[in-house]
């Protein structure tokens, strides 16, 4: 349970402090082993996570659902890190495509 909770810890801080919206709370006595976090674009976003090889579930409209259990190892934390990097890195470059050229851009 200790290594549950610290990679959950982990997991919701690191993604707060790049940028993400976590909707789920951080105290563990209003948590589980899952969060929410907020995005327009779940189906999207999974699937690009799933292709940098990090799974997680689509939620419900308007989120992500993503995980951690007793075998989570901190190398699919970093990972989780790297492609949520990615993911805003691209996501960045669309917003500002389209308000420099607007939506027939992509």
């Amino acid at each position: 349970e200790r290594h549950v909770s610290a990679c959950y810890e982990q997991v919701h801080r690191g993604l707060t402090a790049l940028g993400f919206e976590v909707a789920t709370p951080l105290e563990p006595e209003k948590r589980c082993h899952s969060m929410l976090v907020c995005t327009d674009r779940n189906r999207e976003m999974v699937d690009f996570f799933l292709e940098q090889g990090v799974f997680f579930s689509p939620g419900r409209e308007g989120y992500v659902r993503i995980s951690v259990a007793p075998f989570t190892a901190q190398e699919d934390i970093d990972a989780l890190f790297r492609a949520a990097r990615l993911w805003l890195a691209r996501t960045r470059e669309r917003r500002e495509c389209h308000a420099v050229k607007g939506d027939g851009c992509l």
